[in-house]
């Protein structure tokens, strides 16, 4: 099991989501908003992202924290 094999394939698979977005936000939303825009984008997307990895997204337990996607594999 290496960790970060498994994190950088994750980390891909998210820079993905905002690819086409680079050019289209702009400076006012990027400085009020930019944390919410990321996690909406990933979190609407996760079970697209983990699928494409052959991972299953799971639900979080409690409370959220700033891990609030998770996932589940047969390589973990």
């Amino acid at each position: 099991m290496n960790y970060e094999k498994i994190s950088e394939k994750i980390g891909l698979e998210i820079e993905m989501l905002f690819e086409e977005l680079r050019s289209g936000i702009s400076a006012r939303e990027v400085s009020r908003a930019f944390g919410a825009i990321i996690e909406k984008r990933i979190t609407e997307s996760w079970e697209n992202v983990c699928s494409n990895m052959d991972y299953q997204a799971i639900d979080i337990q409690g409370r959220r924290t700033i891990f609030d996607v998770a996932c589940n594999s047969k390589l973990i």
